[in-house]
């Protein structure tokens, strides 16, 4: 084409530097989707009255369908596994199922963790309560917010004792179940531990209740000794929980001076077996006679600390096999003693 057909129609004229060519902005990154929400959320929806839920009349009627059915359909199948793992029977797993979907639908905060006290309330329907709780707790999603047995049996054995001793003697309480890292510093005890302490300790505190007493800061050295028994186990079990207690309140200045201080208590009794007729026992073995009390007896001769001592059983236990060596269908005389049997 020539420049003259090209200016044929003339030509378009433009001001200069008022046009400007547009650059393409890069796209910002795209950040990936996840496939589904964290479990637990982190928040909590906190309600406005804390009313007790009617389990019962929600099942007449009717529960609605959980508000994060994400969060269902994942516990829904941590159910399946738990009972998979565990051999749990289909009546056993439906009862879970049903249990954690109702819980679901009446949560505050969908997809937040579920109290024990919570779960307790399918008891209202007669819902077993333990599967929903091993799956919950298998899942991480259980929060334990029930009262220990051990502080509801704390408070019943103090509640006698006058409010300000009661108040002392739950600072010890507290240090022998959670430990202390302040002087005098201790490790958490046993619950069986705990309990024995308690025990031999609370005679004491009411005998000293009853007098009038009102705090520990009252008691004295004379009044310990009074309340020790005179001697035994028992002297230096009493001894070392008291020990124990006011050592303690001394060390966070609760009381001012600690009674116990070189007041000598013992040591627990300990008993020696005594000696045991071998050749006794190995022939009573080898009879035709399979009678546990026959045996027994042949070997102590009667005796009931022998027998506790060999056999590991309760005094009652070994008076019954000592009593039935002298009964007459087992010797086929008239003897009721079994020492005499023996002979």
């Amino acid at each position: 084409m020539s420049i003259l057909e090209a200016n044929r129609h003339g030509q378009q004229l433009y001001f200069a530097d008022l046009f400007r060519q547009r650059r393409s902005t890069p796209a910002p990154p795209a950040t990936p989707r996840r496939r589904h929400r964290e479990y637990p959320v982190l928040h909590r929806q906190l309600s406005l009255v804390d009313l007790t839920r009617d389990i019962a009349r929600g099942q007449r009627r009717g529960f609605q369908d959980p508000p994060d059915p994400e969060f269902a359909r994942l516990l829904d199948l941590a159910a399946h596994e738990h009972a998979s793992a565990h051999g749990w029977s289909k009546t056993r797993l439906n009862d879970a199922r049903k249990g954690i979907r109702i819980l679901l639908s009446i949560q505050d905060t969908a997809g937040s963790v579920i109290r024990t006290t919570e779960v307790s309330q399918l008891e209202q329907i007669s819902l077993a309560v333990q599967p929903v709780l091993d799956v919950l707790e298998s899942a991480g999603l259980l929060d334990s917010d029930r009262k220990p047995a051990l502080l509801a049996w704390f408070d019943r054995q103090t509640e006698s004792l006058p409010g300000l001793m009661r108040d002392e003697v739950r600072v010890w309480f507290d240090v022998l179940r959670l430990g202390s890292t302040t002087p005098p510093r201790c490790r958490p005890r046993a619950e069986p531990t705990i309990r024995l302490r308690i025990r031999y300790a609370l005679p004491a505190l009411q005998a000293w209740a009853a007098d009038g007493h009102t705090s520990l800061r009252e008691i004295t050295r004379d009044q310990v000794k009074t309340a020790l028994p005179d001697q035994g186990s028992d002297r230096s079990l009493v001894g070392q929980a008291l020990r124990s207690l006011f050592r303690l309140l001394k060390a966070r200045r609760m009381i001012f001076t600690n009674p116990t201080t070189h007041i000598r208590t013992g040591r627990p009794e300990t008993r020696t077996p005594m000696p045991l007729r071998v050749a006794a026992l190995q022939q009573a073995l080898n009879s035709n006679d399979a009678a546990q009390a026959v045996i027994a007896a042949s070997a102590t001769g009667g005796d009931v600390r022998r027998l506790c001592d060999l056999f590991g059983i309760s005094v009652k236990a070994a008076e019954r096999y000592a009593h039935a060596l002298g009964h007459p269908k087992v010797t086929g005389t008239s003897h009721t003693n079994p020492a005499e049997v023996c002979r």
